[in-house]
C-alpha cells in the first residue's frame, strides 16, 4: 500500500501491511488514507493530523493518543476503535461510525454530540454523548434532528419520546439549573 501525501502527492510510506505503518515511526501528517481498510491497526500515538481518513476502515483499530487533529473523519467506521487520549479537536466526524468506539480522554471537537440509538432494540435505549459543549442554544437543533429520525422511521417513537427529555435535562444540568 502506497500512502501519499494528501496536497502534494509526495510518497509517505510504501508498506504491504498496515502492521508496518506504526513500526516505521513515520508521520502520516497529511497522508491521504480514504477509503483505506486499516482493521485492526495499530496507529497508536501516530501523528495522523491532517489526513484525509473519510470512508476508511478503522474497526477495531487502535488509534490511542493518536493526533487527528484536523483529519477528515467524514463517513469513516470506527466501530470498536480504541480512540482513549486521542486528540479529535478540529476533526471532521460528519457520518463516522463510532459506534462502541472508546472515546475516553479524547480531546474532542467542541459541541461534539453523538447520538447512538439502535432501532431494533426491543428495549428503546439509546445513549447520547455531549462533551466539550460551548452553545448550548443547540437544543432546538437537537430536538429537530430527533424528530426528523422518527419521522423516518429510524427510531422507534418511544425512543424519541424519552431522548427529548433526557437532552433537556442534559442542557439544564450543564447550564446549573
Amino acid at each position: 500500500m502506497k500512502i501519499c501525501n494528501r496536497f502534494t502527492g509526495e510518497l509517505i510510506l510504501e508498506v504491504d501491511d498496515p502492521a508496518e505503518i506504526k513500526q516505521s515511526g513515520v508521520s502520516l501528517f497529511g497522508a491521504d488514507l480514504g477509503g483505506v481498510n486499516l482493521h485492526g491497526a495499530d496507529l497508536s500515538g501516530v501523528d495522523i493530523r491532517n489526513a484525509n481518513l473519510g470512508g476508511a476502515k478503522l474497526r477495531d483499530a487502535d488509534l490511542s493518543k493518536a493526533d487527528l487533529r484536523w483529519a477528515d473523519l467524514r463517513n469513516a467506521s470506527l466501530r470498536y476503535a480504541d480512540l482513549r487520549n486521542a486528540k479529535l479537536r478540529d476533526a471532521d466526524l460528519s457520518k463516522a461510525d463510532l459506534r462502541y468506539a472508546n472515546l475516553r480522554g479524547a480531546d474532542l471537537p467542541a459541541n461534539f454530540f453523538y447520538l447512538r440509538a439502535d432501532p431494533y432494540d426491543i428495549f428503546g435505549t439509546a445513549e447520547c454523548v455531549w462533551i466539550g459543549c460551548e452553545k448550548l442554544e443547540v437544543t432546538d437543533n437537537l430536538r429537530a434532528a430527533i424528530l426528523r429520525l422518527k419521522e423516518k422511521h429510524e427510531i422507534t417513537d418511544a425512543t424519541a419520546d424519552r431522548l427529548i427529555p433526557l437532552i433537556e435535562s442534559l442542557i439544564n444540568s450543564v447550564k446549573g439549573k
